[in-house]
C-alpha cells in the first residue's frame, strides 16, 4: 500500500538533511594568500592587543589545518592605512563583516559595541574573539551562512565559542570552493602563534617520507636545477631543518626584541620516490 502523498512528503522532508553550505561565487586567490592585520583600530575586547591579534591568527589558521582545500591563509604581519597596494587587510574594530573586494578582503570582527573576549572563557553578553574570526574569515573565503547548526558559517551563536573549531559542512564549502589539496602535493604551514616566546608547529603535510625545510629572512627567488625555484633566498641566515613528513615539528622562538618584525620564508624540498618534490611556499611573520 503507497504512503499518503501528504504523508510521504512529511517524511522525506524529515529525512532529508539541515540545508548545507552557502556560497557567495567568489574567493581569494592566491591559494597561498597572503594578509595583513590592522590592529589600531579599536575594539571591546578583553586582553591586550597582542591577545586579540592572535586569537585572529588562530582563526585563520582553522581554516588550513582542518579545511583539507587548497587553500592556506598566510600572514605577512602588521599594517596601518594606507595599507600595501592590492592587500588583504582583517581590520579590527569596524563591523562585523568579511568580503572580497577587487583589491583585497576587509574582515572585522565587532558587532556594533558588543564586547569581545580574547580568554577562551567569554562572560555572560560577550562573543569570543577567534570563533567570531573563524565565522568572519570563511565569508572572506566565500562561504555564506549555513542552516546547519554546530558549522563555523551557522547563522547564530550564544558566544562563537562553537564556531572555534570547523566542522564537515565547512569543510565541504571550503573544498567546493578551491577543491581539495590535489593528492601526491606537499603541503607546508604552521600552527601557533608567531610571538617571541612561543612555540610554533612547523607542519609539512600530504606526503610522507624524508624532506628539507628551509626558512631564510631573505625572500627569493633562489633556482635549483632541476627542481624549481624557492621562495628563500640563501641569505648567511638561512636555516635547514631536515624533516620526516608527515611528523610534526615544535619550533621554539626566544624572546629576543630583534625577531620582533622580522620576516621568514619558508619552503620543503620533499624527496617523493627517486625526484625531489616542491612544497607550496610559505611564510612567517613575527608581529611581537
Amino acid at each position: 500500500m503507497k504512503a499518503a502523498p501528504s504523508l510521504l512528503a512529511a517524511v522525506l522532508l524529515l529525512a532529508a538533511p539541515a540545508r548545507s553550505y552557502v556560497l557567495w561565487g567568489t574567493s581569494l586567490g592566491p591559494r597561498n594568500h597572503p594578509f595583513y592585520i590592522d590592529a589600531t583600530f579599536p575594539i571591546v575586547c578583553s586582553g591586550t592587543v597582542q591577545d586579540q591579534v592572535g586569537a585572529m591568527l588562530l582563526a585563520t589558521q582553522e581554516w588550513g589545518k582542518s579545511g583539507g582545500a587548497d587553500f592556506r591563509y598566510m600572514f605577512m604581519g602588521l599594517a596601518t592605512y594606507p595599507y600595501p597596494p592590492g592587500a588583504s587587510v582583517l581590520v579590527m574594530g569596524t563591523s562585523c563583516v568579511g568580503y572580497p573586494m577587487a583589491t583585497g578582503y576587509f574582515a572585522t570582527c565587532m558587532f556594533g559595541n558588543i564586547p569581545f573576549d580574547a580568554s577562551g572563557s567569554p562572560p555572560l553578553g560577550t562573543f569570543d574573539l577567534q570563533g567570531s574570526s573563524v565565522h568572519q574569515m570563511g565569508h572572506a573565503l566565500g562561504l555564506g551562512h549555513t542552516n546547519v547548526p554546530g558549522c563555523s558559517m551557522f547563522t547564530q551563536s550564544i558566544d562563537a565559542l562553537d564556531f572555534r573549531t570547523i566542522e564537515a559542512d565547512d569543510i565541504a564549502g571550503i573544498q567546493a570552493i578551491y577543491g581539495p589539496v590535489p593528492a601526491g602535493t606537499p603541503v607546508l604551514d604552521y600552527l601557533g602563534l608567531p610571538f617571541t616566546g612561543e612555540t610554533i608547529e612547523l607542519r609539512l603535510g600530504n606526503t610522507v617520507g624524508p624532506a628539507l625545510v628551509l626558512l631564510d629572512p631573505a625572500p627569493g627567488p633562489t633556482v635549483v636545477p632541476g627542481i624549481g625555484t624557492l621562495e628563500v633566498g640563501g641569505s648567511p641566515a638561512l636555516i635547514y631543518l631536515p624533516y620526516f613528513a608527515p611528523q610534526s615539528m615544535p619550533i621554539p622562538l626566544p624572546s629576543n626584541p630583534a625577531l620582533i618584525g622580522t620576516n621568514w620564508y619558508m619552503h620543503a624540498l620533499v624527496l617523493n620516490g627517486t625526484s625531489v618534490a616542491l612544497s607550496n611556499p610559505f611564510h612567517l611573520a613575527i608581529p611581537y
